[in-house]
């Protein structure tokens, strides 16, 4: 990783210059320390495996969209006898729950 002196025209340079350069700048909060990275690979292909956790995912989200307000209110019956314990959220018990009916 290259080191740079920050000048008065980069103070508070970050991000790439253009969208397909592989170079990357950011400077630090802690001490205001720039630097110059260069991605090694900037686009990675995903994998089988992260395809399948994506559609997962994806799958997951519709089914929550297609939630009727009843099935909603009984979500919300059942996470308020556990709030406070394993899920702090009620969207993330539904989630859990609706992810749980894929396996």
């Amino acid at each position: 990783m290259a080191r740079i002196q920050p000048m008065e025209l980069i103070a508070s340079i970050r991000g790439s210059v253009c969208g397909h350069d592989a170079v990357y700048m950011r400077t630090r909060k802690s001490d205001g320390a720039t630097f110059a990275v260069k991605l090694c690979n900037p686009v990675t292909p995903t994998s089988t495996e992260q395809v399948a956790q994506q559609n997962k995912f994806k799958t997951v989200a519709a089914a929550i969209k297609a939630l009727t307000p009843e099935q909603k209110a009984d979500y919300k019956a059942a996470w308020s006898k556990l709030k406070g314990k394993a899920f702090p959220t009620l969207s993330g018990y539904i989630f859990k729950q609706e992810y749980g009916k894929l396996a």
